[in-house]
């Protein structure tokens, strides 16, 4: 009488990397003998799919393009990624060979919002966390006027889309300062008196700020607290000099 005897290996958690040829041997001391070769597939759903911004942290100004990238790392290929702004379907793109994938967009002040990524590759869809953006207009807002180089002059500023001027009261080093430092014009230099930069403003142009309250380490001079209760005309139009220019 002849026995046949069976043996099994069990692979509880089976992964990715476990695709490949699988073969056995037998051997009863007369010699190894070995099976044919079965060629085994492993397909990995999508799991997490992350999206990221191409610009650092979540502030991004407008005009320049925007990449959206999203990326499972674990699903098997192909992976078909879709792109969200809100509710609304940006596009999409395509990773044949697995990894993530890039969407391009210019930016406007209405993309502000909440975005997210979809993963699908026919085992399953997910969507990725929802990550905010906050999209600034890096237009310029302040300006020196009438001076012998742009950092140096009479100090105007952009607001509600029209161009006005700063009253004098309490403006000195340190608003003078984060003017500087706005423009990109170094460090300041020295407060001089808006009218010596002539041809002056025109009658029609507001005041837009009565008083700049800067603590000389704010960005931009919009970030100072402002007094907007206005007393001033444009002979005591604030003035700046930077050491730039």
């Amino acid at each position: 009488m002849q026995c046949s005897q069976r043996a099994e290996l069990e692979i509880p958690v089976v992964r990715g990397s476990h695709g490949g040829g699988f073969y056995c041997t037998a051997d009863n001391s007369y010699g190894p003998v070995q099976s044919q070769v079965v060629n085994v597939t492993v397909r990995v759903p999508v799991s997490h799919p992350i999206l990221t911004f191409g610009a650092p942290g979540t502030r991004a100004f407008m005009g320049p393009v925007m990449e959206l990238h999203c990326e499972d790392g674990r699903a098997s290929p192909p992976i078909l990624y879709w792109f969200y702004y809100e509710d609304v379907t940006l596009g999409n793109s395509s990773a044949p060979f697995g990894g993530g994938a890039s969407f391009n967009f210019s930016l406007t002040a209405n993309h502000s919002g909440s975005y997210f990524c979809k993963a699908d590759n026919g085992l399953g869809a997910r969507h990725s966390e929802l990550m905010k953006l906050s999209v600034t207009d890096a237009s310029p807002k302040v300006r020196l006027m009438n001076g012998p180089h742009r950092c140096e002059g009479r100090v105007e500023m952009k607001k509600e889309g029209r161009w006005g001027t700063v009253c004098d009261d309490g403006w000195d080093m340190k608003e003078v300062a984060v003017v500087c430092r706005e423009l990109g014009c170094g460090a300041g230099k020295r407060t001089p008196a808006g009218v010596l930069y002539q041809p002056g403003a025109e009658e029609a142009q507001p005041v837009h700020l009565q008083e700049a309250r800067c603590n000389g380490t704010e960005r931009t001079l919009a970030e100072c607290k402002q007094t907007n209760t206005f007393n001033c005309g444009h002979e005591e139009d604030a003035g700046a000099a930077c050491e730039g220019g």
